[in-house]
């Protein structure tokens, strides 16, 4: 859910207004950060301290409400590293719309998977494995932190959040009805399938053309082909390096050391294997190396999962989680691929035509 039309920014001054408020700091600067859908800003106070500022102007106070308050639930009730919620402005404050700040945390982005050596990539997806399990063991029904759940053993779908107003306890939901896990998926699956279907594919509009057929075909239906999960989890739906921020070095057991994560700002319920399938491309497959070494590295990041949520590797990888990974190819495949920046084109065309294909003869 958005707005109709995105809000303006605010400017900085007003910014250093609403952390002041929110924080009872003085500001010594503010920084826009160029990332997400909606406004965010690096809050500098001047007693060297650093925030986040985020504010909903893309994404309606609704959808944006439920992330500091999971952030809360989480740091509380789970080993995930995550930053601290400073302030919530339920009231807008003087912005006029819904905000909160977090802590800061420095560290360090890795962008390109190819400047990593076998073993770093390695101990990245290791710790990405542990890190989304130590996630999805967060059961909302079993939470005892302030904020309440209202979500039975089957509710699928967007978390939401009751509007807390006159000082009621707020509570997650997954909204007024019930839909299958199906149906979610479906709706979750439309707009990266409608991309294909249009065919943007960069520099040749007609260069997947000859797929697009088969990628409807397999999508007709989904709703009722896929299966709903035993027990839903909460899920982040955007487990990928851009929020993820690593410490300097490697962590004692090894890992590479994930300092935080971040961008709780579209959460659902559903289906583990979604998270796991969309980060198994973000750290594996974006770039797809050989077919040998990127199906190594996404059996590493399977039994690292699997190891610490306690469960059979075997049970991960099924009809379900090749709609999964197709979803996410759906989306490189019609917006995101910088040809004109691929050594070898042709070679990434072919991988990706294999993929798709691969994925296709296993949901048949």
């Amino acid at each position: 859910m958005v707005r109709d039309e995105r809000l303006p920014e605010p400017d900085a001054e007003a910014v250093a207004g609403a952390a002041r408020a929110a924080c009872g700091r003085a500001v010594a600067e503010v920084t826009p950060v160029s990332k997400g859908i909606n406004a965010i800003y690096r809050i500098d106070f001047a007693d060297g301290d650093a925030a986040v500022l985020k504010a909903a102007t893309f994404n309606t106070t609704a959808e944006l409400r439920p992330e500091p308050y999971l952030l809360e639930t989480l740091r509380d009730e789970t080993a995930l590293p995550l930053p601290e919620v400073l302030a919530i402005a339920e009231d807008g404050g003087p912005l006029g719309v819904f905000h909160f700040l977090l802590d800061y945390r420095e560290g360090r982005q890795i962008r390109d998977l190819d400047g990593l050596s076998w073993s770093e990539r390695e101990r990245l997806v290791r710790a990405v494995g542990r890190h989304l399990a130590r996630l999805h063991e967060f059961r909302l029904a079993e939470t005892g932190a302030p904020v309440a759940a209202d979500l039975g053993a089957d509710d699928c779908g967007p978390l939401r959040m009751t509007d807390p107003g006159d000082g009621a306890t707020p509570t997650f939901t997954t909204g007024d009805g019930v839909d299958s896990w199906g149906e979610v998926f479906a709706s979750l699956a439309d707009h990266p399938v409608s991309l294909v279907e249009q065919v943007q594919c960069g520099d040749d509009p007609g260069r997947f053309a000859d797929l697009v057929p088969e990628i409807v075909a397999a999508f007709d239906g989904v709703a009722d082909d896929v299966r709903d999960p035993a027990s839903p989890t909460v899920l982040h739906r955007d487990f990928h390096l851009d929020n993820l921020v690593l410490a300097p070095e490697a962590d004692a057991d090894g890992g590479v050391g994930i300092r935080s994560v971040l961008d709780f700002g579209d959460p659902y319920v559903g289906d583990y294997r979604l998270d796991l399938a969309f980060a198994e491309d973000a750290v594996v497959r974006v770039q797809l190396p050989t077919a040998d070494r990127a199906a190594d590295l996404a059996g590493l990041l399977r039994r690292s999962y699997a190891r610490e949520r306690g469960i059979d590797p075997s049970e991960i990888v099924t009809r379900e989680y090749h709609y999964y990974l197709l979803v996410q190819r759906c989306r490189w495949m019609a917006v995101a691929v910088d040809w004109d920046a691929c050594d070898d084109p042709a070679a990434v065309e072919r991988a990706y035509r294999s993929f798709v294909r691969e994925r296709l003869a296993e949901i048949e």
